[in-house]
């Protein structure tokens, strides 16, 4: 292209035009513009950038601002009562100091509990942790659905749980016990093919032998410790049995699980036994209650013991690691060397090295061809029947593919199922120790039920007695009231979801609608729906003496409300009507492992009763464990369960 007249070139800005006005010639014109461009360019493409930017928080700020007002449209507190940097988040770091031997962590079920029952009315609540406006940097909603249709409508019904995601933040933190597995899975074909392949494994038989394999664990490892004859201490009295049902229950739970699911026994109870006897050896006859607990104390409850390397004290290692990084994931970071994060981490190599070694030898054996003898690992229940365990079932190849889960899915799976088949199931027995306990008539109503259940003639390799089958015990009505009471009253699980897309609920009773903008993170725990929904019994204890809000959760213990209408489901329990009955979730993601957690919690329930009298023990309110004993209070580590509870264990009078 050739050099034109001045005229064809556009006038640049000054101080650029004025140069080239000197210049003598074209060509010396283009060297001054072309040394000037880049300049020009880069003013023009960082003005633009900055216009962007500007632009684009801009539409942030205010599609934040339009978020918040959408969500504040939710029943919820006022923002005006919110601290105005903190917001809830303020109320709630105050609970921290009030759970015994739990300095750390706050009592969040507690907070709940005092803040839901006034908008029980409205069915849904919303709360801010740290202030919208404030703090808008640190500013996250949790809205608690409280209503029963709500909630089914969007656990159950396709056109509102499409909308939903799972909360990633809580399954981020619980990656070390259920990363990649089928209940971290988003909706789809994969997660569809891997829960069905474990869903048969929670058949009559199975449960059948989950009952044989609770009574075995009892029989060797604890009645041969808690079956002595009473007698008399130095004052007269009877002497306690002392047992923290939660740890023991977690124990004995992790051992079944190991049982039902790798054919492995995992040692829980094993070491509970050594303690034991070497506590007995110890103690002398004149030893004192007080004393008997600060030796139990020591001996069992292993959170503070570093010297125990079971799989049992890595789970509670772990868990206790997430509820304090859940609480402040700043000064909790997974990334800090901290002691903290070195047991978690040993924790998790415990837990992860056991499960890959199971697995790797259970595919070393399918491939070897030995799956017929070992690698299905059948076993002989009472009935003379053939069972497999959970890991068998994982192992099966696709039907269409002819190819089985690869390795990592496998473990996934297999380690999911070993946290979430012990823990949430401990905690229930540990609850319903407790409050029959506390409530003698109804731990004597449901003695009189056990006693007279028919036997049958089934024997167990470990003992010559009969004892009932697990059909005949899943069949008992007031047993299975007084473990759905536990549940309704303790339910341990919480759902965590995301809406993904602008969400209107709409209730198939009253017609109310509430929008749930995109973005909000919903929770549903059952503890606080089966509380504050189920109807009040017009408890005396329910008086003046407690405030109004107080007054509308339901925290009385009566099994009889679930006595109106009994037919036990083919999962051995069911709402019977009861609509705000949900302790195992509802819709296609409930809980799939829910047949063998009832099975295990009525089979101990049925034993421990049949066999002992429990009684509360004598030192009850302390806040010290050394001077007395602590009522149970709730804690949140990744799931709901009690932070300790004991229980004096007295044999029955023959």
């Amino acid at each position: 292209m050739e050099l034109g007249a001045e005229s064809n070139f556009v006038s640049p800005p000054l101080p650029v035009a004025a140069l080239l006005k000197n210049c003598g010639s074209n060509k010396e014109r283009w060297l001054i513009l072309g040394e000037s461009l880049p300049e020009a360019a880069a003013t023009a493409a960082i003005t633009a950038l900055c216009t962007s930017c500007a632009l684009y928080l801009i539409r942030r700020l205010l599609s934040y601002i339009r978020f918040v007002q959408k969500v504040n449209a939710i029943p919820g507190p006022s923002l005006k009562e919110l601290h105005p940097l903190y917001g809830h988040f303020k109320s709630l770091m105050d609970t921290i100091g009030t759970i015994p031997n739990r300095p750390k962590l706050p009592h969040l079920v507690g907070f709940f509990l005092q803040q839901l029952p006034p908008y029980k009315d409205d069915g849904i609540v919303r709360f801010w942790m740290f202030h919208p406006y404030y703090n808008p940097f640190m500013a996250r909603t949790s809205v608690l659905v409280l209503d029963p249709q709500w909630t089914r409508q969007l656990l159950t019904e396709k056109a509102y749980y499409e909308k939903l995601d799972k909360e990633q933040r809580i399954y981020k933190m619980a990656s070390s016990l259920i990363g990649s597995s089928f209940l971290a899975m988003p909706d789809g074909p994969i997660w569809k093919h891997q829960r069905k392949m474990a869903a048969p494994a929670f058949n009559a038989n199975f449960l059948q032998h989950a009952h044989d394999t609770v009574l075995q664990f009892l029989e060797k490892f604890f009645f041969p410790y808690y079956d002595r004859d009473e007698s008399a201490d130095k004052d007269g009295g009877v002497k306690p049995q002392l047992l923290e049902a939660m740890e023991w229950s977690g124990r004995l739970t992790l051992d079944v699980i190991g049982s039902m699911s790798f054919s492995q026994d995992f040692g829980g109870m094993e070491t509970f036994a050594a303690s034991k006897q070497k506590q007995q050896q110890q103690q002398s006859s004149t030893a004192t209650a007080q004393n008997e607990h600060a030796s139990t104390t020591k001996d069992f409850v292993v959170n503070d013991n570093d010297q125990e390397d079971t799989l049992y004290s890595a789970f509670v290692a772990i868990l206790m690691t997430i509820a304090l990084r859940n609480l402040s994931p700043l000064f909790h970071n997974k990334y800090l060397p901290t002691e903290e994060n070195r047991k978690f981490r040993k924790a998790t190599q415990r837990i992860d090295g056991t499960i890959q070694g199971i697995v790797k030898e259970r595919l070393r054996m399918e491939e070897a061809g030995l799956d017929a003898q070992l690698a299905m690992a059948k076993t002989q229940s009472n009935a003379g029947k053939k069972h497999q365990d959970i890991l068998s079932y994982m192992l099966q190849k696709d039907a269409d593919t002819g190819e089985r889960l690869s390795f990592h899915s496998l473990f996934a799976n297999m380690r999911m199922v070993l946290f979430a088949g012990h823990d949430t199931t401990a905690a229930t027995v540990a609850w319903a120790l407790w409050e029959l306990a506390q409530n003698p008539d109804v731990q004597d109503k449901l003695y009189a039920e056990i006693v007279g259940a028919g036997r049958e003639t089934a024997k167990t390799k470990s003992t010559s007695s009969t004892i009932v089958s697990y059909k005949s015990i899943a069949a008992l009505p007031y047993l299975d009231a007084v473990v759905r009471e536990t549940l309704r009253l303790h339910g341990p699980a919480v759902v965590g979801r995301v809406a993904i897309e602008d969400i209107e609920l709409r209730h198939p009773k009253s017609q109310k609608t509430v929008l749930i903008p995109k973005g909000t993170k919903l929770f549903i725990a059952p503890i606080y729906i089966q509380r504050i929904m189920c109807p009040s019994d017009n408890d005396s204890d329910m008086g003046n003496a407690k405030s109004k809000a107080e007054s509308k959760v339901n925290s009385n213990f009566d099994p009889e409300r679930f006595l109106v209408r009994h037919e036990a489901n083919k999962d051995g329990i069911t709402t019977d009507g009861h609509d705000w009955f949900l302790p195992f979730s509802v819709g296609p993601r409930n809980c799939v492992g829910q047949p063998m957690a009832v099975a295990e919690t009525k089979s101990i329930l049925f034993h421990l009763v049949k066999r002992y009298y429990l009684k509360l023990p004598t030192k009850i309110g302390g806040s010290d464990a050394a001077q007395g004993f602590t009522s149970p209070v709730h804690v949140v580590a990744l799931t709901i369960k009690p932070h300790e509870v004991w229980i004096d264990i007295q044999p029955r009078r023959k």
